[in-house]
């Protein structure tokens, strides 16, 4: 009975050293991983595919995600954008990367701000973009130029007077306004100024009906397809514009 009793003791103090070695390791390794924080964890790493029209600098903007209010900071270089980051937010981590990547590196890659959503994180990638498009001017600031401003090559001769030019039309919002810049008789540049459009659609409008009427030299284009009001208000304001750019 003596000797069972010691091998019990034996084995009740081998369970017990056991048990004091695995919490000392767990306690260990709690104490060394970092708590979740508010910070940037998903930084954009990919190249731009085609060349920007920004101005070089850093641009804080601010937009509302899932979690409230978010801010980014917007990096341009060589008029590129370069790198999109979350800088304060209450995103939800472990989605918030996903979102500041995968729309960070879209942005870079086609140097705009009109991109589409992060599958499993719509809310938050919306919130980014509405904060890059504020940063970027394309929401109501004015620190850096729109991306959606057209600057294609002239396919052929314009017979305008040289001049920048203001007209308006109807879209699907109300009335628009846009800006018609004439360098060297041709139209260089398609800009809305003032409107109520919806955001998403009036941009691939102002940039298509824009590309077009620079490569053509005429207000007599076609209308963007998904956009055809926006389009339409577009087309008749710069028609109204050019009515004082026609040369003599």
């Amino acid at each position: 009975m003596k000797k069972k009793s010691i091998i019990a003791v034996i084995l009740i103090v081998l369970l017990l050293a056991v048990s004091l070695v695995s919490c000392f390791a767990s306690a260990k390794e709690d104490s060394t991983t970092p708590a979740a924080t508010g910070t940037t964890g998903g930084e954009t790493t990919a190249v731009p595919e085609v060349q920007g029209n920004y101005t070089d600098g850093i641009y804080e903007g601010t937009g509302t995600g899932n979690g409230g209010e978010l801010t980014v900071e917007v990096t341009v270089e060589g008029g590129n954008i370069v790198k999109v980051a979350l800088t304060q937010h209450s995103e939800t981590p472990g989605i918030y990367e996903n979102a500041e990547k995968g729309v960070g590196d879209e942005m870079i890659r086609t140097q705009t701000a009109d991109v589409d959503t992060v599958a499993g994180a719509t809310y938050t990638s919306n919130g980014i973009i509405e904060a890059v498009k504020n940063a970027l001017g394309e929401g109501g600031s004015s620190s850096a130029p729109a991306s959606s401003s057209v600057a294609v090559v002239p396919e052929v001769q314009g017979n305008y007077q040289d001049g920048v030019y203001t007209g308006t039309g109807t879209g699907n919002g109300g009335e628009l306004t846009v800006e018609v810049t004439v360098e060297g008789g041709n139209i260089v540049k398609v800009a809305l100024t003032q409107h109520s459009e919806t955001e998403g659609i009036y941009e691939k409008a102002e940039k298509g009906v824009g590309d077009e009427m620079i490569r053509q030299q005429t207000a007599d284009v076609d209308v963007v397809a998904g956009a055809t009001y926006t389009s339409n208000g577009i087309i008749e304001a710069v028609q109204n514009a050019l009515k004082d750019a026609v040369a003599e």
